[in-house]
């Protein structure tokens, strides 16, 4: 990856601060939701902060080269979660509140066990734990927070509309994880952290 240089250390003292970062935010935004649910400044602002980074990210690639559309597409699980989780901030629509309960559990794997060639402070470093933090806290804030757990079957196998759910979690999971193992090793020509990441 082309950054500062630093290589990426798994468990590292940066990868561990990260983490904990998440969690932390994870927790104090979950419990605030809690004490205020009619509180919207909270969500609002993390669909904000994920929307903004997304885009303050592309500016910053394409004022080093020229981005086209397979910059962006297709998109990997994590991308697309993303935009769930902006969706379920801003709406609480059941759907996307348990989609983005049960898919971001491979978020949060990928974020354990990242595959990324550069460390902190690089900008792909930043970036990834960003987006991919911010996509596990707004999990935690809809769930645990605002109380959108998904409804009782959910998770089970069946035909019908939320049955599905349960269907795609499993390729979630490790979607999420192959996807940053696959595009880490373009990342030299594609390095978005949608890309280089899940």
């Amino acid at each position: 990856m082309v950054g500062h240089g630093v290589p990426f250390h798994l468990f590292g003292p940066a990868h561990l601060a990260a983490l904990a970062v998440t969690a932390t935010a994870a927790v104090a935004l979950a419990r605030m939701v809690g004490r205020r649910p009619a509180s919207r400044g909270i969500r609002f602002g993390l669909a904000l902060f994920l929307v903004a980074t997304v885009v303050a990210w592309l500016l910053h690639e394409a004022a080093r080269r020229p981005l086209s559309v397979w910059d962006v597409l297709p998109l990997h699980l994590c991308d697309f979660l993303i935009l769930v989780a902006v969706y379920a901030l801003l709406t609480l629509r059941r759907l996307a509140c348990e989609l983005l309960y049960f898919w971001s559990a491979g978020t949060l794997l990928a974020m354990v066990t990242p595959d990324l060639g550069a460390g902190f402070p690089d900008p792909a470093f930043l970036v990834y734990f960003a987006l991919h933090g911010a996509v596990v806290v707004a999990a935690a804030v809809v769930v645990r927070g605002l109380g959108q757990r998904p409804q009782p079957g959910a998770a089970r196998p069946s035909p019908t509309r939320r049955g599905w759910v349960s269907w795609t979690t499993p390729w979630a999971r490790t979607s999420c994880t192959s996807a940053a193992s696959r595009t880490s090793r373009r990342s030299s020509t594609r390095s978005a952290p949608g890309r280089s990441t899940s």
